[in-house]
């Protein structure tokens, strides 16, 4: 892989720098040194330091950041792994909850499948009733045109048969009477016993 040649300022001086990293990682590491050295050099304490103790210094500070930055990586993981966890969980919930909606979605188109079939065995059911009574109004209404007209037999045949009745009792009348008048003629000065026939019609 080619090397990269990059100038940077570490602690007022150029350096030119040669690695396989970009430029820009390569400047934002000389800037970091850079900061940390001008910490170390701008420190108050009770006596000068010399290049030593301040190169060390340098180090100290530079490899506190380092176990920092390796504590806060570890509480990330650690943090990730409880998300990863976390997200196992809902993930199972997920399913658990999906099973249930599948059963619940089973369960509405059965009920949906009953109600269309119960609702087409109503309508079935309303036309088979309607043509019903449909069939029972015109039965009814025939029997009603028969019994009217077997009213209207019965009424004439009361009334013929009460023509025929005055009709015999008149006769009845006339025949009565021309007995009376035959039973007298005959009682006239008969030395038997006359024999009265009484006959009382209707």
């Amino acid at each position: 892989m080619a090397k990269n040649r990059v100038e940077v300022i570490i602690g007022g001086e150029i350096i030119t720098l040669v690695s396989e990293e970009n430029e820009a990682y390569m400047q934002k590491v000389a800037l970091y040194i850079d900061k940390k050295m001008e910490a170390v050099n701008s420190s108050k304490t009770h006596k000068p330091l010399n290049d030593h103790l301040k190169s060390l210094l340098l180090q100290l500070n530079i490899a506190d950041d380092y176990f920092k930055s390796e504590e806060y990586r570890d509480e990330l993981e650690d943090s990730y792994e409880k998300a990863l966890d976390e997200l196992e969980k809902m993930k199972e919930k997920g399913e658990k909850l999906a099973e249930r909606v599948k059963d619940y979605n089973s369960q509405l188109e059965q009920g949906k499948r009953y109600y269309e079939k119960e609702t087409a065995q109503l309508q079935e059911d309303n036309v088979a009733l309607v043509g019903r009574v449909q069939a029972l109004q015109n039965e009814l209404i025939q029997d009603r045109q028969t019994q009217s007209s077997e009213m209207d037999y019965l009424r004439q045949e009361v009334n013929r048969l009460d023509e025929t009745n005055r009709d015999l009792q008149e006769q009845l009348h006339y025949a009565r009477r021309e007995l009376e008048e035959y039973v007298s003629t005959l009682g006239e000065g008969a030395e038997e016993k006359k024999k009265v026939v009484n006959f009382k019609g209707r």
